[in-house]
């Protein structure tokens, strides 16, 4: 079976197709010969890194990550930490410049209410929206456990 994206609707959806093509498209050339729309990647890689930092009294919590754009755009990031054993929540924004190499993103979120972050396991979520010349060109969202450290 050969799997190609199909359009459903307004998403995009990697699937497999009944009218797929017996061979793989090999080129971007090929893939638009072939009907499939041309994709391009704005944001290749990205994740947040498995640990975390908890500073001052746990108003702070700081995390890292990966990430690989288009040489040139703005990545925006946003980041949400959250720990059920507290109850704690903070939130976070930044902004980075593509190289079109792997780069690390650094974001010290803020708390938002009155409890505090502990050492141990937490969730974070991060998005980061590209931009070239104020327009959008790619949005993700990722979501991980983390462990929080002092």
């Amino acid at each position: 079976m050969h799997w190609r994206l199909c359009v459903a609707g307004i998403l995009l959806l990697a699937s497999a197709c009944d009218e797929a093509p017996t061979s793989a498209p090999s080129t971007e050339n090929d893939n638009a010969a072939a009907g499939a729309p041309v994709i391009h990647n704005r944001i290749v890689r990205n994740t947040i890194d498995p640990t975390g930092a908890v500073s001052g009294k746990g108003d702070h919590v700081t995390v890292t990550g990966p990430i690989a754009c288009t040489a040139g755009e703005l990545a925006e990031l946003r980041a949400t930490v959250t720990q059920r054993t507290t109850g704690a929540v903070a939130e976070g924004r930044g902004r980075i410049t593509c190289t079109g190499s792997d780069q690390t993103w650094k974001l010290r979120l803020e708390k938002k209410g009155g409890e505090s972050f502990q050492e141990g396991e937490a969730t974070a979520v991060a998005i980061a929206v590209t931009f070239d010349e104020g327009k959008a060109t790619d949005a993700q969202q990722w979501l991980v456990t983390v462990s929080l450290e002092r």
